[in-house]
């Protein structure tokens, strides 16, 4: 591959959970950081990556953002603006899993939204569930001292879920983002809270970065094969643990007008009165 802004990421994750039951677990895999305006290029300088076609690794617009098939930039714009955020977006890293022989779960993907001369803007988390539901979540620019240090622009802000990502956690609890820009670092923060305040999850993302070239990717794909595959099969084997240590379970179906502004409905939420119009995120709270 020519020089690109696009990269990788050797990444470990780690999730710990505080109460009704104490539940910690790592894993490492890598990610892809991708520059949206690279998604040309990125198809013609790997055969083992395809944008909208078939590749080991494939890119498809519809897997971000709306459920079709416009580039994903646009949409990013379009949602942007639906937020009544006039920002003047040139350009987009997307920090993501792309589709391993054509299957992926991103549990979380974050846009990270640059103006002139990479200015920062904001970052978007979007969301997605095991039922294929998505719902986004804009996460203000709180700090940027990018002219010392690039891990020093922070993405910061704190807003009600009001979204099913897991069985065992309540629709009102909170999620709080904190996001460093990445650079030569990954320095990610996720934390659930309680409607109390109380934190109920951590969960951390780091890693280091790594040049997106065949060769790193053909490396990154022995000892990581089918990254997705992994992650959905690490969810349901920490869901059954949790459900081991009697932590409550909360069905999909219940409180489902509390499910709102969420992409690609499912059945149980689909035929509701939506508070939220389909699409409209979270606008978060700022937060340090």
């Amino acid at each position: 591959m020519h020089s690109l802004e696009s990269c990788m990421y050797n990444v470990r994750i780690w999730h710990k959970r505080l109460f009704p039951a104490q539940h910690e677990f790592a894993y490492n895999l890598f990610l892809f950081c991708l520059d949206l305006n690279e998604l040309p290029a990125l198809k013609q300088s790997s055969k083992l990556f395809g944008w909208n076609s078939h590749g080991v690794y494939s890119f498809y617009d519809r897997d971000h953002l709306a459920d079709d098939d416009r580039p994903v930039m646009q949409k990013l714009r379009e949602y942007l603006q639906d937020q009544g955020l006039d920002l003047p977006l040139k350009r987009a890293m997307l920090l993501t899993n792309l589709r391993v022989f054509g299957y992926v779960f991103n549990p979380v993907s974050f846009f990270f939204c640059l103006g002139e001369e990479d200015k920062p803007l904001c970052a978007v988390a979007e969301v997605h569930n095991t039922f294929g539901e998505r719902k986004l979540f804009t996460i203000p620019l709180v700090m940027n001292d990018s002219a010392e240090s690039p891990s020093r622009t922070r993405f910061a802000g704190t807003g009600t879920k009001l979204f099913y990502v897991s069985p065992f956690s309540q629709l009102q609890n909170g999620f709080e983002f904190r996001l460093d820009l990445p650079g030569k670092i990954l320095n990610l923060h996720v934390d659930t809270k309680t409607a109390t305040g109380s934190t109920e999850l951590m969960s951390t993302m780091t890693g280091t970065r790594r040049k997106l070239s065949s060769a790193a990717l053909l490396i990154a794909t022995l000892r990581y094969p089918i990254v997705p595959l992994q992650i959905i099969g690490l969810i349901h084997w920490h869901a059954l643990l949790l459900w081991l240590k009697r932590v409550p379970y909360h069905a999909k179906e219940a409180n489902p007008h509390l499910q709102q502004g969420v992409l690609l409905p499912h059945k149980s939420i689909q035929n509701l009165p939506r508070g939220t119009p389909p699409g409209n995120a979270e606008s978060l709270k700022e937060s340090g």
